[in-house]
Protein backbone atom coordinates (compact mmCIF):
# COMPACT_ATOMS: atom_id res chain seq x y z
CA UNK A 1 0.00 0.00 0.00
CA UNK A 2 2.96 2.11 0.67
CA UNK A 3 4.40 1.82 -3.08
CA UNK A 4 1.12 2.63 -4.49
CA UNK A 5 -0.35 5.76 -2.61
CA UNK A 6 -4.09 6.37 -3.36
CA UNK A 7 -4.78 3.20 -4.90
CA UNK A 8 -5.93 0.66 -1.97
CA UNK A 9 -6.83 1.07 0.90
CA UNK A 10 -7.19 -1.58 4.23
CA UNK A 11 -10.32 -2.77 5.55
CA UNK A 12 -10.08 -5.98 8.72
CA UNK A 13 -6.95 -6.59 6.94
CA UNK A 14 -7.96 -7.09 3.52
CA UNK A 15 -7.45 -5.18 0.68
CA UNK A 16 -9.08 -3.13 -1.61
CA UNK A 17 -8.67 -1.47 -4.99
CA UNK A 18 -9.96 2.59 -4.93
CA UNK A 19 -10.44 2.11 -8.58
CA UNK A 20 -11.86 -1.13 -8.98
CA UNK A 21 -13.48 -1.70 -5.59
CA UNK A 22 -11.72 -5.49 -5.79
CA UNK A 23 -10.76 -7.39 -3.19
CA UNK A 24 -6.26 -7.62 -3.94
CA UNK A 25 -4.27 -10.77 -2.57
CA UNK A 26 -1.49 -9.07 -0.78
CA UNK A 27 0.26 -11.26 0.17
CA UNK A 28 2.81 -11.43 -2.37
CA UNK A 29 4.35 -8.55 -3.93
CA UNK A 30 4.53 -10.04 -7.47
CA UNK A 31 0.82 -10.29 -7.21
CA UNK A 32 0.21 -6.46 -6.39
CA UNK A 33 2.60 -5.43 -9.04
CA UNK A 34 0.72 -7.71 -11.78
CA UNK A 35 -2.75 -6.11 -10.70
CA UNK A 36 -1.42 -2.44 -10.66
CA UNK A 37 0.09 -3.44 -14.60
CA UNK A 38 -3.27 -5.12 -15.70
CA UNK A 39 -5.21 -3.24 -18.34
CA UNK A 40 -8.80 -3.72 -16.71
CA UNK A 41 -6.82 -1.96 -13.46
CA UNK A 42 -5.45 0.73 -15.87
CA UNK A 43 -8.43 1.42 -17.86
CA UNK A 44 -10.88 1.84 -14.27
CA UNK A 45 -8.46 3.90 -12.75
CA UNK A 46 -8.17 6.26 -15.88
CA UNK A 47 -11.80 6.20 -16.31
CA UNK A 48 -11.83 7.60 -12.74
CA UNK A 49 -9.76 10.29 -13.21
CA UNK A 50 -11.44 11.31 -15.96
CA UNK A 51 -14.59 11.32 -14.09
CA UNK A 52 -12.73 13.21 -11.16
CA UNK A 53 -12.00 15.93 -13.16
CA UNK A 54 -14.79 16.44 -14.92
CA UNK A 55 -16.95 17.13 -11.91
CA UNK A 56 -16.94 20.53 -11.06
CA UNK A 57 -18.61 23.16 -9.12
CA UNK A 58 -22.49 21.99 -8.48
CA UNK A 59 -24.91 24.08 -10.36
CA UNK A 60 -28.48 25.09 -9.60
CA UNK A 61 -30.16 23.48 -11.44
CA UNK A 62 -28.12 20.12 -10.59
CA UNK A 63 -28.60 20.50 -7.38
CA UNK A 64 -32.59 20.98 -7.33
CA UNK A 65 -32.70 17.81 -9.50
CA UNK A 66 -30.76 16.09 -6.62
CA UNK A 67 -33.17 17.62 -3.66
CA UNK A 68 -36.50 16.26 -6.37
CA UNK A 69 -35.24 13.02 -6.22
CA UNK A 70 -34.68 12.75 -2.86
CA UNK A 71 -37.95 14.26 -1.84
CA UNK A 72 -39.74 11.45 -4.35
CA UNK A 73 -38.13 8.98 -3.28
CA UNK A 74 -39.10 9.53 0.45
CA UNK A 75 -42.35 10.54 -0.66
CA UNK A 76 -42.57 6.85 -2.45
CA UNK A 77 -41.10 5.16 0.44
CA UNK A 78 -44.08 7.10 2.46
CA UNK A 79 -46.83 5.72 -0.02
CA UNK A 80 -45.20 2.33 0.25
CA UNK A 81 -45.33 2.41 3.88
CA UNK A 82 -41.39 1.51 3.60
CA UNK A 83 -39.07 2.82 6.70
CA UNK A 84 -36.97 5.45 5.93
CA UNK A 85 -33.72 3.53 7.14
CA UNK A 86 -34.52 0.63 4.30
CA UNK A 87 -32.89 3.65 2.54
CA UNK A 88 -29.36 3.14 3.82
CA UNK A 89 -28.89 -0.56 2.20
CA UNK A 90 -29.82 0.58 -0.76
CA UNK A 91 -27.54 3.60 -1.04
CA UNK A 92 -24.56 1.05 -2.78
CA UNK A 93 -27.47 0.02 -5.99
CA UNK A 94 -29.10 3.90 -6.03
CA UNK A 95 -25.02 4.83 -6.70
CA UNK A 96 -24.28 2.08 -8.83
CA UNK A 97 -27.98 2.18 -11.14
CA UNK A 98 -29.35 5.65 -10.96
CA UNK A 99 -27.90 8.62 -12.96
CA UNK A 100 -28.99 10.74 -9.45
CA UNK A 101 -28.22 7.61 -7.09
CA UNK A 102 -24.79 9.48 -5.64
CA UNK A 103 -27.08 12.61 -4.53
CA UNK A 104 -29.20 10.22 -1.81
CA UNK A 105 -28.08 10.53 1.22
CA UNK A 106 -28.45 8.09 4.64
CA UNK A 107 -31.40 8.24 6.32
CA UNK A 108 -30.54 10.57 9.62
CA UNK A 109 -29.36 12.86 6.71
CA UNK A 110 -32.86 12.47 4.83
CA UNK A 111 -35.20 12.67 8.34
CA UNK A 112 -32.95 16.24 9.77
CA UNK A 113 -33.04 18.25 6.54
CA UNK A 114 -35.31 16.47 3.82
CA UNK A 115 -38.33 15.18 5.53
CA UNK A 116 -39.27 18.22 7.23
CA UNK A 117 -39.65 19.88 3.73
CA UNK A 118 -41.34 17.24 2.38
CA UNK A 119 -43.68 16.86 5.54
CA UNK A 120 -44.76 20.73 5.15
CA UNK A 121 -45.00 20.34 1.70
CA UNK A 122 -47.56 17.37 2.03
CA UNK A 123 -49.27 19.36 5.30
CA UNK A 124 -49.89 22.90 2.95
CA UNK A 125 -51.59 20.34 0.13
CA UNK A 126 -53.71 19.02 2.74
CA UNK A 127 -54.49 22.24 4.33
CA UNK A 128 -55.33 23.91 0.54
CA UNK A 129 -57.33 21.01 -0.17
CA UNK A 130 -59.76 21.02 3.02
CA UNK A 131 -59.89 24.62 3.53
CA UNK A 132 -63.41 25.91 3.24
CA UNK A 133 -64.85 22.20 3.05
CA UNK A 134 -66.91 21.02 5.98
CA UNK A 135 -64.80 17.42 7.09
CA UNK A 136 -66.46 15.02 9.64
CA UNK A 137 -64.06 13.14 12.18
CA UNK A 138 -65.65 9.96 13.08
CA UNK A 139 -64.17 8.25 16.10
CA UNK A 140 -65.09 4.87 16.54
CA UNK A 141 -64.12 2.40 19.55
CA UNK A 142 -64.61 -1.68 19.27
CA UNK A 143 -63.17 -4.68 20.20
CA UNK A 144 -60.78 -6.96 17.78
CA UNK A 145 -61.25 -10.73 17.72
CA UNK A 146 -58.63 -10.80 21.25
CA UNK A 147 -60.85 -8.54 22.84
CA UNK A 148 -58.22 -5.27 22.50
CA UNK A 149 -59.53 -2.19 22.51
CA UNK A 150 -58.93 -0.42 19.15
CA UNK A 151 -59.62 3.14 18.29
CA UNK A 152 -60.65 4.16 14.45
CA UNK A 153 -60.80 7.53 12.79
CA UNK A 154 -62.24 8.00 9.95
CA UNK A 155 -62.40 11.04 7.33
CA UNK A 156 -66.05 11.78 5.57
CA UNK A 157 -65.58 14.60 3.00
CA UNK A 158 -69.06 14.94 0.56
CA UNK A 159 -69.48 10.82 -0.10
CA UNK A 160 -65.62 10.22 0.20
CA UNK A 161 -65.00 8.26 3.41
CA UNK A 162 -60.91 7.22 4.37
CA UNK A 163 -59.37 5.79 7.25
CA UNK A 164 -57.03 7.60 8.75
CA UNK A 165 -55.84 5.53 11.79
CA UNK A 166 -56.71 1.93 13.63
CA UNK A 167 -55.11 2.15 16.86
CA UNK A 168 -54.88 -0.35 19.57
CA UNK A 169 -55.38 0.86 23.12
CA UNK A 170 -53.29 -1.13 25.72
CA UNK A 171 -55.42 -0.97 28.34
CA UNK A 172 -54.05 -1.96 32.23
CA UNK A 173 -56.65 -2.93 34.91
CA UNK A 174 -54.99 -3.13 37.88
CA UNK A 175 -57.30 -4.31 40.84
CA UNK A 176 -56.73 -3.56 44.09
Amino acid sequence: MNQYPGVFREDNGIMFCNFCDLLIEWRSKSTVDGYCLSKSHIKKKQTYENDARRQGQVTISAFESKKEVIEDLIEAFSLANIPLEKINNLVPFFKKYLKEGGAIPKAPTIRRIHLPRVFNNHLSLLQNFFKQKPVAIIIDETTDDCSRSVIKTLFAFHQHTKLVSVDFWNVLIIQQ
